[in-house]
């Protein structure tokens, strides 16, 4: 393989480039769901049936 830019051949280049995106990526991700907490269907799913039941009747109109 000839060296392609910085000493590197072309798929070492385009290998490093990936993992510093999927790291990047992965770091973006993490900061987001720590900031956004758990989202509102996560949040019930975690609650007893009997609680999510009652909360659901209360709230409809009759």
């Amino acid at each position: 393989d000839t060296p392609f830019a910085l000493g590197l051949s072309q798929a070492q280049l385009l290998s490093v480039l990936t993992a510093m995106v999927a790291v990047w990526f992965l770091v973006y991700q993490w900061q987001r769901a720590r900031r956004a907490g758990p989202s509102v269907r996560e949040f019930e799913t975690q609650q007893p049936v009997s609680q999510t039941t009652e909360a659901t009747t209360a709230n409809v109109p009759s």
